[in-house]
């Protein structure tokens, strides 16, 4: 039997988890500001794409990292 493969999609910044990529964009973007590059659309146009947001660097900038499968 084979095991459903369930993406881990996360906001860090809000302790929050997603089961869609869609809600995971939109909360990224409409609490965030985050604007996805094209490679960002690409790479979570992916089946089972698993990314996090978070903020790093000096000003605490949120973005998205993406995880090796």
């Amino acid at each position: 039997a084979q095991v459903p493969i369930k993406p881990i999609l996360m906001c860090f910044v809000c302790k929050l988890s997603f089961g869609y990529v869609r809600s995971f964009i939109g909360h990224a973007m409409g609490d965030h500001n985050i604007v996805l590059s094209g490679e960002e659309k690409n790479l979570l146009a992916t089946k089972n794409v698993s990314a996090i947001l978070q903020v790093s660097g000096r000003e605490k900038e949120p973005r998205i990292s993406f995880l090796e499968p």
